[in-house]
């Protein structure tokens, strides 16, 4: 969208009120309509949004700016179309014919404005907001010309690895399922290469050889740390998962059983060794929160739920031969934490 002054002749009056209210002047919308569309394919002036067209859309947009005094728009073999577009509008509108490039099309709408000053717009970009309108008219009224911008975008290139590029020429495909994990891999990279605040990620690393895996977990955890994404990982692999993760949740049934870190998991739930005096195992006090119990010999293995701490004073009382508190792995309190959940707990020893 660009808005400029037109010549106009100098008088007194004009001299006189110069700097004053520039926004007095008249204006008249030029709206550049008379493309092909060929390079999308199909014809976006003409594209639903949400009820209107593309082109009704734009079309508004300027018919409710109240600076606006005259809309012309441009139009090429479509002209039946855009006419059809203008029902409604509450403005004056005239229709002009392109010419052969855009440049040519602009230049006939503003030939045909009467405005001092004429903004011209590419129809097709139907999303231009009143508060840009209007501050790009002041501007231009201050100047002579002027045209809204965006700040410049920096361009991002990060090397893949070694494992992860692909021979020049050569292009993802289909069907086997070779193919398969190379379309995974792109699909993958691409969602990486858009820097994204949050990423989900289900079985990322599934059908990977141990060095890939490595490295993809390598290149998510440096994303994490340069860039503060968030990543949220679906996978059955808790032993990686608890290399990688602070923070777990389990899932049953649609159900979530418990979300906290996954040091307050792991502090959460201790694996006790002990041998006591007897080799039978002695009462244990009711409210002591035990989830499994095995025994190898005399060595007896609790899995209780509580604080480390607590649990070794209170088991201290029974004058041990020998206690050790081991941390559980992630698959461990997986299982255990399932026990009451249609799954069978085995007795896993690590």
């Amino acid at each position: 969208m660009t808005y400029y002054s037109q010549p106009q002749p100098e008088t007194p009056a004009r001299r006189q009120q110069g700097q004053v209210c520039r926004l007095q002047k008249t204006i008249s919308a030029v709206l550049v309509a008379a493309g092909s569309s060929t390079r999308m394919g199909f014809d976006k002036l003409s594209f639903d949004l949400g009820g209107e067209t593309v082109l009704h859309r734009s079309i508004r947009a300027f018919d409710q700016c109240p600076q606006i005094g005259e809309i012309v728009l441009v139009a090429g073999k479509n002209r039946a179309f855009v006419e059809q577009q203008t029902v409604g509008c509450t403005k004056p509108v005239q229709i002009v014919a392109g010419g052969a490039t855009r440049a040519e099309s602009a230049k006939n709408g503003v030939l045909a404005a009467h405005g001092e000053l004429v903004a011209v717009h590419d129809a097709a970009r139907p999303f231009v907001s009143p508060a840009v309108i209007a501050a790009v008219l002041e501007a231009a009224a201050r100047c002579g010309a002027a045209a809204p911008a965006v700040p410049v975008k920096d361009t991002i290139k990060q090397e893949l690895p070694e494992g992860f590029r692909v021979p020049g020429g050569q292009q993802y495909g289909r069907g086997t399922l070779g193919e398969e994990a190379d379309y995974s891999q792109a699909a993958f990279w691409l969602a990486l290469s858009c820097r994204p605040d949050y990423l989900l990620l289900d079985e990322p690393v599934d059908g990977l050889d141990p060095v890939m895996r490595r490295q993809v977990w390598s290149l998510l955890m440096g994303d994490v740390a340069q860039r503060g994404t968030t990543v949220l990982v679906s996978s059955h692999n808790l032993r990686e998962l608890e290399d990688v993760c602070d923070h777990v949740g389990i899932l049953s049934r649609g159900k979530v059983l418990l979300q906290r870190s996954l040091t307050d998991l792991q502090d959460n739930v201790v694996k006790m060794q002990i041998v006591f005096q007897e080799p039978e195992m002695p009462k244990l006090p009711e409210d002591l929160n035990l989830l499994h119990v095995t025994q190898v010999g005399r060595i007896h293995t609790l899995i209780v739920r509580g604080s480390s701490d607590v649990i070794k004073s209170r088991l201290a009382a029974f004058q041990p031969i020998l206690m050790e508190a081991l941390p559980l792995t992630l698959e461990e309190i997986f299982i255990y934490e399932l026990g009451g959940e249609d799954y069978a707990v085995r007795d896993i020893m690590l």
